[in-house]
């Protein structure tokens, strides 16, 4: 998941939550101006924290391959090559440590298939620590879901009832309730995804 929150979302920030709140045209009141405003806080809120997770994981990533020796690293020299179309020989240090941090980041997107992240550096991986650093990035995806969902819910907490029958409130707990009934990690990643699909690209879901 790392990288996937920051490819698509940042400068659809400065116009989201119109089409949410006022999709109709009609003329919009100082009520919803507020809702508005308050909405746009809790959206740029979550992108922030998500932002933040997205860093972390390419942190670690990067501190997992700068640990590997200069042999063990070259595993990911044919694959550099074949990605940047260039030779064996003229691939760079620095595009073999870029290709094994991009390997690293698949493996702690909890979405991504076994089939897909896992290969014949499943054990060169777990020579330098890879399943300890694993349970500490999981650990901090739990722990992005539990502050967004808390978000969510002191945003709910802080709308009139008028507000709270607004379409917009109905959505994010309806959103809230996916995200907290998702019976896995994985799960709770792809609904978050489409969350964030929805509210900044304004895709129908």
């Amino acid at each position: 998941m790392a990288g996937v929150f920051i490819k698509y979302f940042g400068a659809l920030l400065l116009v989201v939550g119109v089409v949410c709140i006022n999709g109709d045209g009609t003329e919009i009141s100082e009520t919803d101006l507020e809702m508005l405003d308050s909405h746009n806080y809790l959206l740029k809120s979550i992108y922030n924290e998500a932002v933040k997770l997205s860093i972390y994981v390419l942190r670690r990533s990067g501190e997992l391959c700068k640990k590997m020796d200069n042999e063990d690293i070259l595993i990911y020299k044919n694959i550099a090559s074949e990605k940047s179309k260039k030779s064996v020989e003229s691939v760079t240090h620095e595009t073999i440590l870029r290709n094994c941090i991009n390997r690293v980041e698949d493996r702690f997107d909890p979405t991504a298939s076994r089939d897909n992240v896992y290969g014949p550096d499943e054990s060169l991986l777990l020579k330098y620590g890879l399943e300890d650093i694993q349970k500490v990035v999981e650990q901090k995806y739990e722990t992005f879901f539990e502050e967004i969902l808390q978000q969510i819910k002191e945003y709910l907490k802080g709308l009139t009832p008028e507000q709270q029958r607004n379409t917009t409130a109905r959505n994010l707990k309806g959103w809230s309730s996916k995200i907290k009934a998702a019976s896995t990690l994985a799960r709770k990643a792809m609904t978050f995804r489409s969350f964030m699909r929805y509210y900044f690209l304004q895709e129908s879901v």
